[in-house]
């Protein structure tokens, strides 16, 4: 939809419109209009050397509607870093802090204001939605950010919205997108980012999440020629919320409580070293049938020794229930050394793709193609 409305935006100034800005945001937040005089207001008055810079909008949550979460960011290659996250903007020291100037690399797409410069016919988006799009557009484009208190959105906040099909975008979209613009990140490098994801969702008992994480690694080492559309398909395959009176886990709300404090609890030095001597409890046999835990929050303690877990998100009081499996735990840690011996012989040759042929899943020629614009 957002490289649609940049074609479009392409034709209207062919036939003479004069749209200086490109303006992307995403669907699902609330807007307060002002924000809009506000950035027109801003780019009015910058000065001439400032013609390249792109406005950014910081999130607020939507339900503490005080509380920022990003405002500008960073890549790091993939460990990103959301500049002054968890801002309480009711405070005034912190809204002297959040116009302090920091390292930008991009600015997330939920608000974000382009110079008509930048987009041109051979100069479009990367068809890798759902993640990492925007990121990559931002490398490639975005040298000056400017952010200002009061140019900003509310949006759901992530916890909300919690999808096992991320765990394949975002492991297979931080590879193109380091492939493109971080020559640092190696094989060696997604091997250990693939190692961590996938234990860590196997000590969870995700593991189609697990799955999801080593598909998304070897798509992407098929190189840029494979690059295709499978959203309905990703979709289809992660954990699916179901009311909790329907799942074979009674939901208990103080049990959920109580997995939370027990996170707390495991901070301990001897409680750490007892998790990594076994494993994570997968050397040892459970010793409680079954807890409640957060959805977005799970970490693989709250696993630790359990036989099922219902994985429970407050917000739509839906879950899903996974449950201890050696047999999956070996068949995933197989089929994740399979891929790393994959990386080993691939990945030079498709990041090689993609750095030199990216030019050609940009242009506006594929994209016409792509959103069947001919026909």
């Amino acid at each position: 939809g957002f490289t649609r409305g940049m074609i479009e935006i392409l034709k209207a100034n062919e036939n003479g419109a004069g749209v200086t800005h490109v303006l992307v945001m995403d669907d699902d937040i609330v807007l307060d209009t002002d924000v809009l005089l506000r950035t027109y207001t801003l780019l009015s008055l910058r000065k001439p050397e400032y013609a390249d810079v792109f406005v950014g909008g910081a999130m607020l949550r939507l339900d503490r509607p005080n509380i920022q979460v990003e405002n500008g960011a960073a890549w790091n290659q993939g460990q990103l870093i959301s500049h002054k996250a968890n801002f309480d903007l009711t405070k005034v020291d912190l809204c002297v802090a959040n116009e302090l100037e920091e390292r930008h690399e991009y600015n997330a797409w939920w608000y974000c204001c382009i110079p008509i410069a930048v987009v041109r016919p051979d100069n479009l988006p990367m068809p890798i939605f759902i993640r990492g799009d925007d990121i990559e557009y931002g490398l490639r484009n975005c040298k000056r950010l400017v952010t200002l208190n009061g140019i900003c959105v509310w949006h759901e906040p992530f916890e909300s919205k919690y999808s096992s099909s991320m765990y394949y975008y975002i492991l297979r979209n931080q590879c193109i997108d380091n492939s493109m613009h971080c020559p640092g990140y190696d094989a060696n490098a997604l091997k250990a980012d693939l190692r961590s994801q996938v234990m860590g969702e196997v000590n969870r008992y995700r593991y189609k999440n697990a799955d999801l994480l080593i598909r998304g690694v070897r798509d992407f080492l098929k190189g840029i020629d494979w690059l295709e559309a499978l959203h309905k398909e990703i979709m289809a395959y992660g954990y699916k919320a179901q009311p909790v009176d329907q799942l074979d886990v009674p939901f208990d709300y103080s049990r959920y409580l109580y997995a939370t404090k027990e996170e707390e609890k495991s901070k301990g030095k001897l409680k750490k070293l007892k998790v990594k001597l076994t494993r994570n409890g997968w050397l040892v046999p459970p010793t409680r049938e079954n807890t409640v835990v957060s959805m977005m929050h799970m970490t693989a303690y709250n696993a630790y020794r359990v036989q099922k877990v219902l994985n429970y998100d407050s917000n739509s009081q839906k879950g899903f229930v996974t449950e201890r499996s050696k047999e999956e735990y070996s068949r995933c840690v197989r089929e994740m050394k399979a891929c790393m011996k994959e990386i080993d012989a691939q990945f030079d040759a498709a990041a090689q793709s993609y750095r030199e042929r990216c030019g050609e899943v940009r242009s506006l020629d594929f994209w016409k193609k792509y959103l069947n614009l001919d026909k």
